[in-house]
């Protein structure tokens, strides 16, 4: 059989105009037009042209923006509409329904920062520890906690979670006691002056209404001992009463660290 021509794959194509979808997807629907079993460097020849041509836009690795050649669109734009979809089917695809958005990515959705302008999501799950591209730039951070006898906690720190609707998904994401823990827990040191002067707003903000339930079930958890210390240390400069809160919980469930 003679090789498939842009012509004839074109029309086929045309079903997934302004969609984002995977090699494996269009891979499927050009094979139903040839009787032969195609490779896949015929299929990633096919997008070389198809991209050549203006027809596709690569988001990553075998994923791919479809198009008319005269429509324009741009990176800034695909991630605007698509980021939360692609985010919940990275996830879905990636980790079980055991999961939520943590940490500083929990506490720009609480304060509503564009999270969009930021490079990657945190996603605390049961056992995945990785970082993978969902789209252009944007990245996810997938972590997992696990207790001394090496079992997961994920269980015990999505009880204080909540659900929020997003374009494209329903996701759950930490309340602000928990986001704060996490991204107290092991701040990289480039972030760490940023993440003092965020959480001191928060503080300010909130420390009179923090939920110290949760507090106090976290710190049980024998997770966040390094959290607590620097929680403590920020809380001291913030409000004397909240530092106290938090100094009493670290005397009675944890220790002092130099943090």
């Amino acid at each position: 059989m003679k090789s498939l021509t842009l012509p004839q794959v074109i029309p086929t194509l045309s079903k997934f105009y302004h969609k984002v979808v995977s090699i494996s997807v269009i891979k499927a629907h050009i094979q139903d037009m040839t009787d032969q079993a195609l490779k896949d460097t015929q299929i990633y020849k096919i997008m070389y042209h198809l991209r050549a041509k203006g027809y596709i836009i690569s988001c990553k690795k075998d994923l791919f923006y479809i198009k008319p050649p005269e429509s324009i669109i741009t990176q800034e734009e695909i991630i605007d509409q698509r980021y939360w979809k692609l985010l919940y089917q990275h996830c879905h695809h990636d980790c079980t329904s055991q999961r939520y958005i943590g940490g500083i990515s929990a506490l720009e959705i609480i304060t509503g920062i564009s999270y969009l302008s930021t490079d990657e999501v945190i996603i605390i799950n049961e056992s995945k520890t990785a970082k993978e591209v969902i789209c252009f730039d944007k990245k996810i951070s997938y972590k997992s906690y696990n207790n001394n006898q090496n079992e997961s906690l994920l269980r015990s720190t999505k009880k204080h979670t909540t659900s929020i609707s997003l374009p494209g998904a329903k996701i759950k994401h930490a309340a602000l006691e928990l986001a704060i823990l996490e991204t107290l827990y092991s701040p990289p040191r480039a972030q760490q002056a940023y993440i003092t002067q965020f959480i001191t707003k928060l503080l300010k903000k909130h420390k009179k209404t923090l939920n110290w339930s949760v507090f106090e079930s976290m710190i049980k958890l024998g997770k966040f001992h390094s959290s607590f210390n620097r929680l403590y240390k920020i809380c001291k400069d913030v409000d004397p009463l909240t530092a106290q809160h938090i100094q009493i919980l670290i005397k009675k469930y944890s220790y002092v660290m130099d943090v």
